[in-house]
């Protein structure tokens, strides 16, 4: 086809106009992750960090191991001001190389972590403020009639100082006809209640009374009056037996 004088003139202009930043590319597709990597990259060029780091994560989707996509979003990350992001991303990064030949990608890497100030949280604050998220997970799920994701969320929150919200609502489902039949179905086992008022000492010393028995029920007649003598410790099994 033979190019006129026009179209060439027209090319050019459209061409400075592209340079200038005056007419806009067509937006990437978005299952297109090498064309999103260019958008975020010229988005980043621009200034506008946030949106460039919506296109990086997109293509992350499809790409999830991409050492270029994890860069790219790292320095878009560090750009938006989102520290805790750009630390993610770059150590998700220098996972993946590993032993690569990446040294000049991982030096910028590193030295990216080294500039980010990153607030400083102890482990236990950390692991207090997940437990109260898998809190309002585990109520979500209650909401929702999961109850067998519920028990297993709530569970997690022992020895975190949610632990009694989360007993509180274990004990509201174990008592609920219609939990406990979801839970019996879902193979959950339900904690039986303690029905003695026997004193520990006392359940102690019968239960090893009864250690030596072959089966914990026993029963022998009585030609007169016969007495039954208890052994209940929760959640150990019931040990009766008849004696005269």
């Amino acid at each position: 086809m033979e190019i006129t004088r026009r179209t060439l003139i027209g090319r050019r202009a459209l061409g400075a106009l592209l340079a200038a930043g005056l007419v806009a590319l067509a937006p990437a597709r978005a299952d297109d992750p090498a064309a999103l990597l260019a958008e975020g990259r010229a988005l980043l060029e621009k200034g506008a960090a946030g949106e460039a780091l919506g296109k990086l994560e997109l293509a992350l989707e499809y790409r999830p191991d991409d050492t270029e996509l994890l860069a790219a979003a790292a320095r878009a990350s560090v750009a938006a001001g989102e520290a805790d992001r750009a630390y993610w991303y770059a150590i998700l990064a220098l996972e993946v190389i590993g032993g690569t030949k990446q040294k000049a990608l991982v030096k910028e890497l590193d030295g990216l972590i080294a500039e980010l100030e990153l607030p400083e949280v102890s482990a236990d604050a950390l692991l207090e403020d997940y437990a109260g998220e898998v809190l309002k997970l585990a109520q979500t799920c209650e909401r929702r009639q999961l109850y067998a994701n519920a028990v297993d969320l709530l569970a997690a929150c022992r020895g975190t100082r949610f632990e009694p919200r989360a007993q509180e609502r274990l004990d509201k489902l174990f008592s609920k006809e219609k939990t406990v039949k979801a839970l019996l179905a879902s193979g959950i086992e339900i904690p039986a209640k303690p029905t003695t008022r026997k004193s520990p000492d006392f359940i102690a010393k019968e239960d090893a009374r009864h250690a030596t028995w072959d089966d914990p029920h026993e029963a022998r007649p009585s030609s007169t009056r016969s007495t039954r003598t208890w052994a209940t410790r929760w959640p150990t099994r019931s040990r009766w037996r008849w004696s005269r």
